[in-house]
């Protein structure tokens, strides 16, 4: 199926530390082969990093330097993961401001240029994003990535964040990225809830994220 995309970029679940439990994610000495493969088909060389606890991104400089761009998100938090994980959170408040703290922290590394799925929550917490993610939560969040320079992604997949967040980082100055976050083919190019918020917005295509040519 057509789906006329303008760019096309692979970023997958990657991680520069062969120490860390995630049996999932690309490692380092594999790097190369999947960098060649995507110049290969002429795509745009990306990964996503995942956020560790105190705001550490799974990948180093020196790794970074060799992509187009770096996607970055957190998929747990104190001892949860955020998909497929019933373990409740007693205290939601607490939890969502430690993954403000967390996001914030994360894009002062200078490492990444989105963060992906910022308001996606664990299980337990899911749907009470509009008690928990107030407009100073909002706010500090938009402020960060807009001095930073880190765009925010709008997701395919899980339809976050809210217009209302989108909203104040479109204020802010924060370039918007659309992602399908897709981990099946058909899933690949899925706009749908990314294209309808830009178009509630009314925002325009200069403030969308445009990946820089890689460093090396």
């Amino acid at each position: 199926m057509m789906k006329r995309l303008e760019l096309v970029g692979v970023a997958d679940h990657f991680s520069s530390f062969s120490d860390l439990p995630m049996p999932h994610h690309l490692r380092r000495n594999s790097l190369p082969l999947y960098l060649d493969e995507l110049d290969s088909l002429s795509l745009l060389k990306g990964v996503e990093a995942s956020i560790l606890g105190g705001g550490k991104p799974t990948i180093t400089v020196e790794d970074r330097h060799k992509l187009d761009y770096v996607l970055a998100g957190v998929h747990s938090l104190r001892g949860v993961d955020f998909w497929n994980d019933p373990t409740p959170v007693f205290n939601p408040r607490e939890f969502v401001e430690d993954l403000r703290v967390t996001l914030i922290s994360a894009m002062e590394t200078r490492l990444i240029d989105v963060i992906v799925h910022p308001t996606w929550l664990p299980e337990s917490i899911r749907g009470l994003d509009s008690a928990l993610f107030t407009l100073d939560w909002i706010d500090s969040i938009a402020g960060t990535a807009s001095s930073q320079k880190v765009a925010i992604e709008l997701s395919g997949s899980w339809d976050v964040p809210s217009p209302e967040f989108v909203r104040r980082c479109l204020h802010h100055g924060v370039k918007i990225a659309l992602g399908s976050d897709s981990h099946r083919p058909e899933q690949i190019g899925n706009l749908r809830y990314p294209l309808k918020i830009l178009r509630l917005l009314g925002a325009s295509r200069e403030q969308l994220f445009r990946p820089r040519p890689s460093r090396t």
